[in-house]
């Protein structure tokens, strides 16, 4: 084991085992999270790392591929074993030069020691040009700027990228072995690099579809989500978080409300469906409505709110804002009827210190998961323990 660690440094250097480090920590760090710490700062810190550990494989992949072949240790071995008469097929002189290229230089030598009465007369044709032709052009001059200013040949690395040779040297069963570790090091990182990503879209999307955890909310919601992660329907909480905090939010992911309120949280008309910081026009409608005396067709409001079209902040004393909740429980019963489901949930906040009347919660306990809308008590707590103990989640 420790010969091997020692082989890998000395291909690999500082860089190269700094990125066998990192993606293995990367990958450790994407284990824990799936077995037992599903934490957001896991999922960070492994991404993190394992593109860190890719541009060291990166950087490294450059260094082994400017290695130089040292060809001496198989010119000796080639050598030693010419002189104990078993010559391989192709023996290498000490210039590095194979049979064939001794003999084709032994010709050459020979044609230029004979006569000009010995040398065969040949005639250069266009079919048949003289062996020697190019030497009747004289000595050819070198441009200037040409010569190449590098103290070593230029190969290519594994990317393809033209590289500069460095003086470092190893046999050739070594470079073979390097480039081996260095395909399968950067095969690993990119892949670790892949799954990291991939643990944070997983986790990105299980808080996306929490109550109130998720970061950095787009407008994705939609029934593909919620299919793969699930979601509350039914949540009390109290104080937890402000109901104006937790709508703007869900807007965000692309969501609607209906609010019941004592007043109004935003004198804006428009919620911005997308963050702050990024420009963009995109916006949901609010509207606010009086419970007292309501002037149109609660149907509307509903329809509305359904299709994602406006959201609503319903204004009033709590039992004129009863009613109108007792009017959308027999609406979304209607609907449970047909197994219609809204595409984007609708929250349902109610933020009033009255409590809602128990007939009308066991309906909406009843009907929100099957037509996708989720109802919110921000105030007011059941008076039934066991109807309170439905609630699918409860925050003191």
């Amino acid at each position: 084991m420790t010969m091997a660690l020692e082989r890998l440094f000395d291909c690999f250097g500082l860089v190269g085992m700094a990125s066998v480090g990192g993606w293995l920590l990367a990958d450790v760090l994407v284990v824990a999270y799936a077995l037992r710490w599903r934490r957001t700062s896991l999922g960070l810190a492994a991404l993190v790392l394992a593109g860190a550990a890719l541009v060291a494989a990166t950087v490294n992949s450059y260094h082994i591929s400017a290695i130089r072949t040292d060809f001496k240790p198989e010119v000796r071995a080639t050598k030693e074993q010419g002189q104990h008469g078993n010559p391989p097929q192709q023996q290498l002189s000490d210039s590095g030069l194979s049979e064939q290229a001794q003999q084709a230089k032994r010709v050459e030598a020979a044609d230029k020691e004979q006569t000009p009465d010995q040398a065969p007369k040949q005639a250069a044709t266009p079919d048949n040009p003289s062996l020697h032709a190019y030497r009747q052009a004289g000595k050819v001059q070198r441009t200037e700027g040409k010569a190449s200013k590098n103290k070593f040949p230029i190969r290519a690395d594994n990317n393809g990228q033209p590289v500069a040779r460095t003086s470092r040297a190893m046999s050739m069963r070594d470079v073979a072995h390097a480039n081996r570790l260095d395909r399968l090091n950067l095969f690993l990182a990119r892949w670790t690099v892949v799954l990291a990503a991939g643990l944070m879209v997983v986790d990105y999307f299980r808080r996306f579809n929490s109550t109130f955890d998720c970061y950095l909310p787009l407008p994705l919601s939609g029934r593909l989500v919620d299919a793969f992660f699930s979601k509350s329907h039914s949540v009390r909480h109290a104080g937890r978080r402000p109901p104006r905090e937790f709508l703007e939010q869900a807007v965000r992911k692309g969501e609607t409300f209906i609010l019941f309120a004592d007043r109004d949280p935003w004198r804006e008309r428009f919620l911005a469906r997308l963050p702050r910081y990024v420009p963009s026009g995109w916006s949901l409608e609010k509207v606010t409505l009086r419970a007292e005396g309501f002037p149109f067709d609660t149907a509307f409001l509903f329809e509305s709110a359904w299709f994602g079209r406006y959201g609503f902040v319903i204004v009033g004393e709590p039992p004129h804002c009863a009613q109108l909740l007792d009017s959308l429980a027999g609406f979304l019963e209607v609907r449970q009827v047909t197994r219609a489901a809204a595409h984007r949930t609708v929250n349902i906040v109610w933020d009033l210190p009255a409590e809602i009347p128990p007939a009308t919660l066991e309906r909406l306990l009843a009907t929100c998961r099957e037509t996708n809308f989720r109802l919110v008590v921000a105030r007011g707590t059941p008076v039934d323990a066991l109807l309170a103990a439905r609630f699918e989640e409860s925050h003191a």
